[in-house]
């Protein structure tokens, strides 16, 4: 027998307290029907997490509306069926946002056993591509991108053949540049 006590304080707090390890509340259903937990304000129900025994799922309700969803597939934020690990749906140009208090921030892109793909944001609102822990491309506060140099080489003249066909948008049309480019200052690239 294990010491578990349910308790109720009269003020609209219920525990369930195992003075000895863990603590489990069941919510038992039929094996196709639903079970879940409602959170309600005056009657009327605010919030929710519900068990759906039709496909496994978890679903979770904020102000009376499902906003996020669990499945064998992945966490839909936005959507109720989700078709990756985490898919986000919405209606904003904005649906991620990620902040750090840290100088740098990274996104990882690796296949298992793989390390140093990412792509981030300096402090000072550079983007940069990495690619096997070594940057390849950086895109400067400025508007300069650097294809294997950093944008500030370009005021030392010579750069060299990191581009040698880049598309421009119509069809057919293509820029090349030749084995050594600069940086004239009023133009972005002249060919020597």
């Amino acid at each position: 027998v294990f010491p578990v006590a349910l308790t109720f304080d009269g003020s609209s707090n219920l525990s369930i307290v195992n003075g000895s390890g863990n603590a489990f509340l069941n919510v038992d259903a039929n094996a196709s029907n639903n079970g879940g937990v409602a959170f309600k304000r005056g009657g009327t129900t605010d919030g929710a997490i519900y068990y759906l025994g039709s496909d496994r799922s978890m679903r979770f309700d904020v102000s009376d509306a499902e906003q996020m969803r669990l499945t064998s597939t992945g966490l839909g934020i936005g959507t109720s069926s989700p078709s990756y690990k985490l898919d986000v749906n919405g209606t904003g140009q904005s649906l991620l946002k990620l902040t750090t208090t840290n100088s740098e921030a990274n996104i990882n892109f690796n296949i298992s056993g793989s390390t140093g793909n990412f792509f981030g944001i300096t402090g000072g609102a550079n983007f940069f591509w990495n690619t096997g822990s070594t940057e390849r491309m950086r895109l400067d506060s400025s508007g300069n991108l650097g294809l294997g140099v950093t944008p500030s080489a370009w005021s030392g003249g010579v750069i060299g053949s990191q581009v040698v066909r880049a598309s421009i948008a119509g069809a057919g049309n293509a820029a090349y540049f030749s084995a050594n480019w600069f940086y004239g200052g009023a133009d972005k690239y002249i060919s020597n």
